[in-house]
């Protein structure tokens, strides 16, 4: 019993000390069923589009690609800091099969101390899932967390 109580203390430590890691940090989360098309960068009409954010603007286009001859999740995201201040942001993204098990899963955010100044725009790249040919076509569905903040992810 002991065992159980400390177990159980020691999760809630932990969600309360993730929680205020992000404290202050407005969360958008997003989630939906999606199929995936094999598409090139420009091919926008075979591209799920996904917008979120306040005060950062965020667009990710998911697709299926190619990248040095693997097949990927191409999840990535372009940004827009449409308010006054420097801001910062973290972008997580995960895939789900039709049974709710994890396929894949890629994060990306703002780097260095200086935030994303405002006006200004970025395009993240990195967020690029290899998986499995069979496994491309069980992908059902994503789901999007989103943090946004004048101060950097993280760090209070």
């Amino acid at each position: 019993m002991r065992l159980g109580i400390a177990v159980c203390f020691a999760a809630v430590l932990i969600a309360v000390a993730g929680f205020a890691a992000f404290a202050g940090a407005e969360a958008t989360h997003k989630s939906s069923t999606v199929k995936l098309q094999k598409a090139g960068a420009f091919d926008d009409d075979k591209v799920v589009k996904v917008g979120f954010g306040k005060t950062v603007k965020a667009t990710a286009k998911l697709r299926l690609d190619d990248f040095f001859d693997a097949l990927i999740i191409n999840a990535n995201v372009s940004v827009k800091n449409t308010g006054k201040k420097p801001m910062f942001f973290h972008y997580y993204i995960s895939f789900f099969d039709a049974d709710g098990n994890l396929v894949g899963c890629a994060a990306q955010g703002a780097f260095g101390n200086d935030g994303l100044k405002p006006g200004e725009d970025s395009n993240l790249g990195s967020c690029l899932i290899p998986i499995p040919h069979d496994v491309a076509k069980a992908v059902k569905s994503y789901k999007i967390v989103y943090y946004e903040s004048e101060k950097p992810i993280g760090k209070s």
